[in-house]
């Protein structure tokens, strides 16, 4: 659940219809990873597909439950929440998974190629988170920060903050992330990129 938390703090919503009846409202392009969501959330709901003129089409999962939306209340997310909704709390047992659910949702992983223009390029690596809610990154970096001991740092464009890891961060984040995990929530895509560039570079993970 720590990972669908981690996740719906990136990529879900609460929304309150004109009755007063409260939802919860997953809406991405990654259908299989929707299904997963869905099947850890024993819920019954059907998956809709939506269609966009632009882009690819996204898959929408709506839940209603005064009881959930309650919960998320407390732990201090509200509707509308991009800009406003606080760190909630998680265990440091369940921490990783939090960080790997908004990694799937907010966060990207990026294989740099620099020194372009020379006969030998090196190959970097560039963990990202990005928020519109400044607060939320700072409080995940301090967070990583006493979990794992690593630092990045900020970015900032008009409506959105960005928290960043280099090489090394980013190799940690990958061990804590998906070190002996055994769940079936993640996304295969992002997994994929980190162990590309280790299997390239020839690095040995952080131990």
């Amino acid at each position: 659940m720590a990972y669908v938390l981690g996740f719906f703090c990136a990529d879900g919503a609460m929304t309150i219809n004109p009755c007063g009846s409260k939802y919860l409202d997953f809406d991405i392009t990654d259908k299989d990873l929707l299904l997963k969501i869905k099947r850890c959330l024993n819920a019954h709901q059907i998956i809709t597909r939506r269609n966009h003129n632009k882009g690819k089409d996204s898959y929408r999962l709506q839940i209603g439950s005064k009881k959930i939306f309650n919960d998320l209340l407390i732990m201090g997310l509200t509707p509308k929440k991009t800009f406003r909704f606080n760190m909630p709390f998680v265990p440091t047992s369940l921490f990783s998974h939090f960080v790997r659910g908004y990694f799937d949702g907010d966060g990207c992983i990026l294989r740099v190629i620099l020194h372009k223009e020379r006969k030998t390029q090196t190959i970097s690596l560039r963990t990202v988170f990005t928020s519109g809610n400044k607060k939320f990154l700072q409080e995940l970096a301090f967070l990583l920060n006493q979990t794992i001991n690593i630092t990045g740092f900020f970015a900032n464009s008009k409506q959105t903050t960005q928290l960043i890891y280099s090489v090394k961060p980013s190799l940690s984040l990958y061990q804590f992330m998906y070190n002996d995990i055994d769940s079936f929530l993640y996304l295969e895509r992002k997994k994929a990129i980190f162990e590309r560039y280790i299997n390239e570079a020839g690095v040995a993970q952080p131990g």
